[in-house]
């Protein structure tokens, strides 16, 4: 006798994220993939609004335009920034797909995704190893960085954590906790280099400033960086690094 197996079943076995809306964009469906991607179990996710859930703030008017085509039968694919329930951002590649009824009603989105922010950043440095291992060279001792535009997400290793005084594993992930711990008469300058980075006035950048680790210890840095541009030069996001010129020393605060 061969198994009996429900579609739901099946979609649980898949690798991708599934999660399918009615034409409102409250969920129906949500696999087991979902749960572990979006961190909502299925029981918290079925019956809420979409745009509660997976896109991030800054992307839920473009997550609502997108899903109104796909609701008048338009089928989407593309990558778009989401956000897990703990709040943490990433970069989904996303397809909708509308769903119809045997009697060919549009019924349901479907909707499939999965993490693609590593892969894109992997595409995106394609061919510059020699730099960054270049950079590294002339670094020494250093912490490395990445920032995706897309999410805002910003990723610091332990070095990086250290060189900024902060414990491994604690530093929050955003580009506002960065600058608060730059020195205060330095915080123009870096975001300045920032905003460089954003329109794409520079490609790689040098930097010297001030930080303050949480516990009021001054300590200066220094690093280079590169901006991460599509093929058409669309600015994906940065990586860079940074080593400590000195010793912590106590502020005059």
């Amino acid at each position: 006798m061969r198994p009996v197996l429900s579609e739901a079943s099946l979609l649980d076995g898949l690798e991708q994220a599934v999660v399918v809306t009615d034409l409102t964009a409250t969920i129906v469906f949500w696999n087991a993939a979902a749960e572990s991607l979006y961190g909502w179990t299925r029981d918290d996710a079925i019956g809420r609004p979409v745009f509660e859930v997976t896109p991030t703030a800054a992307s839920r008017r473009q997550g609502e335009e997108i899903f109104e085509a796909v609701r008048l039968g338009r089928r989407w694919s593309g990558d778009y920034p989401v956000q897990r329930r703990d709040g943490s951002t990433f970069l989904a590649q996303v397809t909708l797909t509308p769903v119809h009824d045997d009697k060919g009603n549009h019924v349901a989105v479907l909707g499939v995704s999965q993490d693609v922010t590593d892969a894109r950043l992997m595409e995106a440095q394609a061919g510059d190893s020699a730099d960054r291992l270049q950079l590294a060279v002339d670094a020494g001792h250093l912490g490395c960085w990445q920032w995706t535009r897309a999410t805002g997400q910003v990723r610091w290793d332990e070095t990086m954590e250290r060189v900024f005084g902060l414990a491994p594993g604690s530093f929050p992930g955003t580009l506002d906790a960065w600058f608060d711990l730059v020195y205060p008469d330095d915080r123009a300058k870096v975001l300045g280099m920032h905003d460089d980075v954003v329109t794409g006035g520079a490609s790689h950048h040098r930097f010297d400033y001030r930080v303050v680790a949480p516990d009021g210890q001054l300590r200066r840095v220094e690093g280079r960086g590169r901006v991460l541009r599509t093929a058409d030069g669309k600015v994906l996001g940065s990586v860079g690094y940074v080593h400590a010129v000195g010793e912590m020393r106590a502020t005059l605060r």
